[in-house]
């Protein structure tokens, strides 16, 4: 879908993503109809899959796949009209976990970039993996200290982690923007460190 999409011009992916993000269901005879089409055209194998509901999930999916800036030029399309529906794609677009597509220059940038105790309420409410991952971008005296932080902090809210990590969330698309970090995505050229 992001590989299609690529090829309109930056106001029709817009409108197109626009239109996918309000697409949440469909005439189901029209459905039928298309279904037999395009399994007709592509077997069964390649149809499977193929027309999963729209919305604002399924626009975050396509973004995930195309390169910062079309996305950035795409979410700022859709804010023009609707800035509520560019902010939900945004917030579902990078996750939490996603910080583990950071290589480790990136990943110490963020962490020198972050304040200590967002990064600290942040990392209460994350996954195993990505904590040590996070943890991974401090060196050893501090990665200490920051565990020693993290076991005094007690119990918090999960809203003041969920708070804390769309902060972080946020630090990252700054530094990305600025190009001080980046982020491999899916489908995209990798990067040789």
């Amino acid at each position: 879908s992001a590989r299609i999409l690529a090829h309109y011009p930056p106001h029709i992916q817009a409108e197109i993503s626009r239109r996918l993000a309000h697409l949440d269901r469909a005439n189901p005879e029209v459905v039928s109809q298309v279904e037999t089409i395009l399994m007709g055209k592509l077997g069964q194998k390649e149809y499977l899959g193929l027309l999963k509901p729209g919305g604002p999930q399924a626009l975050a999916e396509v973004l995930r796949e195309v390169d910062a800036s079309d996305e950035r030029r795409i979410l700022d399309g859709i804010e023009q009209s609707k800035p509520e529906l560019a902010t939900d794609v945004r917030s579902r677009i990078l996750q939490f976990d996603d910080l583990a597509h950071l290589d480790q220059f990136c990943l110490r940038k963020l962490v020198q970039a972050c304040e200590h105790k967002v990064l600290l309420y942040a990392l209460k409410g994350a996954s195993e993996g990505t904590r040590e991952w996070i943890l991974s971008g401090y060196s050893s005296r501090s990665k200490k200290h920051c565990i020693q932080d993290l076991d005094s902090l007690g119990a918090i809210r999960r809203s003041d982690s969920l708070g804390a990590q769309k902060k972080i969330l946020q630090k990252v698309r700054e530094l990305e923007e600025a190009g001080e970090i980046y982020l491999i995505r899916s489908g995209q050229e990798e990067w040789i460190t």
